[in-house]
């Protein structure tokens, strides 16, 4: 069994979603552009991107008989399950943390770039999966561009360390819980993360918001009653599954513009898992050109994620050497319609080559039997 295609299509989206909300006023964007903003919050495919998360890294161990109903990880289980999150982040990770620091001390489109100390520990952060703290405690406190890093630099990170907790938590948890007993307290969990959200989520970037469990506890939470799910929306037709599928993804837009942070975001969980589920039997929204477009896209979605923001900030310094300031702040659709695709596709080829040369590159990554030897 290979990769679920409608999952891939779905990471595509996602990923594009984010890519269409940084494009915003760091380069070229006409007030038309602004204006489907008033409808639409496109930072919602981070949530999309949890629900998925969450669903295929349970879904993973439990389709390798690593952990199920009956068992809990094992020692063994849990040390292949560290290795293989290692070999499918880190190379990359690393990649983009280093090209993105150095680029953010070579800008000068930038008027608030940071200092090499402040480069550093954006960096450094993201290292250590702490990025979201680090994030928050500078949105917070209103230090950008004083204490702290520019976010267009490293930023990103934020939700890549979220997860990383998550992934810490739930492997411990699975060390000592089988599935069938996780999921009854990830339910607690999450019923209590909502609540709390009334309380603690204090506007974007305020650290309840960057510690949102919500879509994450989802994502596991469907793997683990996967072909039950699967058994009852294989019920419906695939036409009626890629339209309620296409309406779940138009309420993850917009929802952020529907309802304060509080609300929205364990709403988002919810339409995301809907749009998962219904991707379940596979052969949905992966149908067609866009389809195979969108899993085209899906299958580089780790690496775009990483590289979008460094390849927007690439143009935008060239632009702005070349044309000068008019060049990066125009409002001009005409001069949209060449920067927008033009970044775009520069991101997708980095994308591509990241994914080619770092993220497939076996010589990058670790092997158990050398983690043993170094035991």
């Amino acid at each position: 069994m290979g990769k679920n295609k409608d999952i891939q299509a779905l990471r595509g989206i996602a990923v594009l979603m984010v890519f269409l909300q940084h494009y915003r006023s760091r380069l070229p964007t006409p007030e038309w552009y602004h204006g489907i903003f008033s409808y639409a919050g496109f930072w919602a495919g981070v949530d999309l991107f949890f629900v998925i998360s969450g669903f295929v890294i349970a879904r993973s161990l439990i389709k390798r008989g690593d952990w199920g109903g009956g068992h809990k990880l094992t020692g063994s289980s849990l040390k292949d399950f560290w290795i293989r999150r290692f070999n499918r982040l880190a190379p990359a990770a690393w990649f983009w943390i280093t090209f993105s620091t150095i680029l953010s001390l070579s800008t000068i489109s930038i008027s608030y770039g940071g200092t090499l100390e402040t480069a550093l520990t954006s960096a450094a952060t993201a290292l250590t999966a702490t990025s979201n703290f680090y994030w928050s405690h500078c949105v917070v406190s209103h230090s950008i561009g004083i204490g702290c890093m520019n976010p267009d630099f490293n930023g990103v990170f934020w939700s890549l360390s979220l997860e990383e907790q998550f992934y810490l938590l739930f492997a411990i948890l699975a060390f000592f819980f089988t599935y069938s007993h996780l999921a009854k307290a990830y339910l607690a969990i999450l019923v209590v993360s909502i609540a709390a959200n009334y309380f603690f989520i204090n506007g974007a970037f305020s650290l309840a918001w960057v510690l949102r469990p919500q879509g994450l506890i989802v994502g596991v939470l469907l793997a683990i009653h996967q072909d039950r799910v699967a058994a009852l929306v294989a019920r419906l037709s695939s036409r009626i599954r890629i339209l309620v599928c296409v309406l779940a993804i138009a309420l993850i837009c917009t929802l952020p513009t529907m309802l304060d942070l509080d609300w929205s975001i364990p709403l988002l969980a919810a339409a995301s898992a809907i749009a998962v589920s219904l991707s379940l039997p596979d052969g949905g929204i992966s149908r067609g050109n866009l389809g195979s477009l969108l899993q085209w896209v899906g299958n580089r979605s780790y690496s775009l994620y990483l590289c979008h923001l460094p390849i927007i900030i690439i143009v935008r310094e060239v632009s702005f050497r070349v044309a000068g300031e008019q060049s990066v702040s125009s409002q001009s659709s005409a001069v949209f319609a060449i920067a927008f695709p033009t970044t775009l596709a520069a991101a997708l080829f980095a994308a591509h080559l990241s994914v080619r040369h770092i993220e497939n590159n076996r010589r990058m990554k670790i092997s158990r039997s050398s983690v043993q030897a170094a035991a």
